[in-house]
């Protein structure tokens, strides 16, 4: 999913996804993945919540080069 600008909010579901991004983060997991890319225009920070979520959550960001920069389990 695309996210077209900050600040973003959206709730969803894992049906239909598949596990395609496992990082050791600290723990390997089987969950399915949903993916969101964002594009800054410039260079900003950017927070991630994760806190209203009913599941036990695994956060990955990568660069525009899919290396991870930051992970949170």
């Amino acid at each position: 999913m695309i996210i077209p600008a900050l600040p973003y909010n959206d709730t969803g579901t894992t049906v239909g996804y598949t596990n395609n991004y496992d990082e050791v983060c600290p723990y390997d997991g089987m969950a399915p993945d949903v993916v969101y890319k964002y594009v800054a225009v410039s260079a900003q920070t950017v927070d991630i919540d994760l806190c209203g979520s009913d599941f036990d959550t695994k956060l990955y960001v990568y660069d525009s080069a899919l290396g991870l920069v930051a992970c949170n389990d």
